[in-house]
């Protein structure tokens, strides 16, 4: 995240979750997803819809999941029991939101005029079952789980001069 959040794209944004949640909505069904749920536990809003693909002839039905990113802004609150300002970091559900209604739109846009497959546009987002455990996460969410513990083989690449293999595990990105 930026350094100086009040750069970050939506910051000043005056329009209320609510009508961004609506805006997604409409947004969703111009693509025609019918299948829409918005739950919020705990502060953390979570937006799943059903997509139904073509698989060989079958149709198959497939559950995505997008949860807005907790964004939080320094502002100053008077604290009467101290008799003093203190800042406090707040929600930002606001910029949230209209951050998950763009990269939503550009994602289906993307599918939309053939750049990419859905599936593979949403990969990350899709649902699935966990193993021999109660409840589902996502794709991508499995994948960074299997990383971190360990128990997903590296892929196969073709081999790279050793001078590349240093620069390269300076630019990873840590998951």
């Amino acid at each position: 995240m930026s350094k100086d959040i009040r750069k970050m794209p939506y910051y000043d944004t005056k329009i209320p979750v609510e009508k961004t949640r609506l805006e997604i909505e409409a947004l969703l069904k111009q693509y025609r997803i019918e299948d829409i749920s918005w739950t919020t536990l705990k502060g953390q809003s979570t937006l799943q819809f059903m997509l139904y693909i073509n698989v060989k002839g079958v149709e198959k039905a497939l559950v995505f999941e997008f949860r807005p990113p907790r964004i939080f802004i320094p502002r100053r609150q008077y604290n009467p029991k101290t008799n003093k300002y203190e800042k406090i970091n707040f929600p930002h559900d606001a910029m949230s939101h209209r951050l998950l209604l763009w990269y939503l739109k550009s994602k289906l846009e993307a599918v939309e005029y053939g750049l990419e497959e859905a599936v593979k546009e949403f990969m990350s987002h899709i649902v699935v079952s966990l193993p021999k455990e109660a409840g589902t996460t996502t794709l991508g969410e499995r994948i960074k789980q299997l990383l971190e513990e360990g128990r997903l083989e590296q892929i196969a690449l073709p081999e790279e001069p050793a001078d590349d293999k240093d620069k390269r595990k300076k630019d990873a990105i840590e998951v």
